[in-house]
């Protein structure tokens, strides 16, 4: 469940994201509300409730932070590492992931899925990967199943 304390903070880490064009005008809760979808695919996948889910999760292309914060904080045992090209995007990444209080379960990667896929320390290391407006369908998916 996503806290007034939570919203409210999320939304003052994110309003420079947004500025910036990083982040569009949805509303946090819209934001939550859509990140349903993923918690709910990847408790299918491992057959769990939120709560028990210990897993290992990557969320490339996240821009913001979008799903894979919002994953973390739904996910109180997972995992999530958040990868993004864009430095500048990464930076609205760590401010957001202060705000949640999500360090201690969150790592921020500057790369690419193309070379993280070939990089022995990312290749097979995670147990799910989320991507959200990354590409096409086939493109997104070749990118991370090597992940």
């Amino acid at each position: 469940m996503l806290t007034d304390a939570d919203r409210a903070a999320l939304e003052a880490a994110w309003a420079s994201a947004r500025h910036a064009g990083v982040l569009g005008s949805t509303t946090v809760q819209d934001l939550w509300e859509h990140t349903a979808g993923y918690t709910s695919a990847v408790c299918s996948a491992f057959s769990a409730s939120p709560a028990t889910i210990d897993a290992h999760i990557v969320d490339v292309g996240t821009g913001a932070g979008v799903p894979g914060l919002l994953l973390a904080r739904q996910l109180p045992h997972a995992q999530v590492t958040l990868v993004d090209a864009s430095e500048r995007r990464l930076d609205h990444v760590r401010r957001a992931r202060r705000a949640l209080a999500v360090e201690d379960r969150t790592q921020v990667v500057h790369g690419r899925a193309e070379e993280l896929g070939h990089d022995p320390r990312f290749r097979g290391h995670f147990d799910a990967a989320v991507a959200r407006l990354l590409g096409e369908p086939a493109e997104t998916l070749e990118l991370l199943l090597p992940l």
